[in-house]
């Protein structure tokens, strides 16, 4: 039975993190930085940390051969696809010491058979880009084909590609939605779409995001099949939400669940709709205009973190024992300091306990892009 691989992103903690709350941590079998080994094939269109979904074709115990095991794997990929005109290929490297030259001795071979074959060389670090391999069609089409090798401790293994994350549809859903507001932050699709899978939704069940925003955990809990409630204290944010939501739902037909959006302070807030997971991005404090002093960032971690405990007093006092969540809330960086909220000490105490995983530290999960001041520390929590 075919082995899958995952192809983590910037932060693979978070990527482990999904996959295992998606699949169950028996079914993550090896776990590398860019790598995780998996026993079962995910529905790869639903993971916001992933980049790639790889299947494993053979164990490679020595490259010797390595030449013909590719070739092989392209012959029969233009048999079985029927590709009659000429196909895109290129390899990416994983781990492995194998020079990247070796898909044009692949190209070589297969033009000797009379096959035409196009070369997609990497730009960088021996491994294909989302774009490169999205743009260029290499995900098992009648155009194109990825190779991976992909090492881990265990074994090496060679590779094609079957998932590639579509970057163009999350860009559309960021950036062409009507109504966008950067003074309250711009919470990437992924990660709203990583979010709901840490906070573990059954199926068809309804995701409360109490502090939604402009509405974009909303829109990928609905383009994933889940209901959608959410509230926030701004009736602006209220707006955009419905607009937005409109919007979705005119472009994406997928969208076919039920929505609600209602102004509601999540710190008093008593939400009347029906839900089973919450999952959302909380007050993340005002922005910096420049790089703040430390003076700066614990009177914001103080007035941010009195906001985050309250509202989960309160939510705590409207949930069932068991219900699951996973908030974003903010954590800072000033060169080697780290500012995390002192809520996140006292969860017993409120009534919460962690959902640990068994493939990675909780503590690291903090998304945030190069030299940002402020990031998000995903606390992934059950009511007790």
């Amino acid at each position: 039975m075919a082995m899958y691989i995952s192809i983590a992103g910037r932060q693979p903690e978070i990527s482990i993190a999904e996959l295992e709350s998606l699949l169950g941590s028996e079914s993550i079998l090896e776990t590398t930085k860019d790598a995780v080994l998996l026993s079962g094939k995910p529905e790869f269109s639903r993971l916001g940390g992933s980049l790639k979904l790889l299947k494993t074709e053979t164990k490679l115990n020595n490259t010797d051969n390595l030449v013909e095991d590719i070739a092989k794997i392209v012959e029969d990929h233009i048999k079985s696809h029927g590709v009659t005109s000429k196909l895109s290929i290129g390899l990416s490297i994983y781990g492995s010491k194998v020079k990247p030259n070796v898909i044009f001795k692949v190209k070589k071979a297969m033009r000797q058979k009379e096959y035409s074959i196009r070369v997609v060389d990497s730009k960088a670090n021996n491994q294909l880009s989302t774009a490169e391999v999205l743009h260029n069609k290499l995900y098992s089409t009648k155009k194109g084909l990825e190779l991976s090798i992909v090492r881990f401790k265990s074994a090496t293994y060679l590779c094609t590609t079957v998932g590639v994350q579509d970057i163009d549809s999350y860009t559309d859903r960021d950036r062409m939605r009507p109504m966008r507001d950067s003074k309250v932050g711009m919470l990437p699709p992924k990660l709203a779409q990583t979010m709901i899978n840490l906070a573990d939704p059954e199926p068809g069940s309804t995701v409360l995001d109490p502090f939604c925003g402009t509405g974009v955990v909303l829109q990928e809990a609905l383009l994933m099949d889940f209901g959608a409630y959410g509230t926030d204290i701004s009736p602006r944010m209220i707006k955009y939400s419905e607009e937005n939501l409109a919007w979705l739902r005119s472009n994406f037909s997928t969208a076919t669940q039920t929505s609600n959006v209602e102004v509601g302070d999540a710190k008093t807030h008593k939400w009347t709709k029906d839900f089973q997971a919450i999952a959302g991005e909380t007050y993340l404090g005002e922005a910096f205009v420049n790089v703040p002093k430390s003076f700066e960032v614990e009177k914001q971690c103080s007035e941010v973190n009195a906001i985050i405990e309250q509202f989960l007093v309160n939510l705590g006092s409207q949930i069932k024992s068991g219900t699951k969540l996973c908030v974003g809330v903010p954590q800072w960086q000033l060169k080697n300091q780290t500012f995390s909220l002192p809520v996140i000490d006292n969860l017993q105490s409120l009534g919460y306990t962690w959902e640990r995983f068994s493939h990675v530290d909780i503590t690291k999960l903090v998304y945030r892009r190069p030299g940002q001041t402020v990031g998000r520390q995903l606390l992934t929590l059950v009511r007790k």
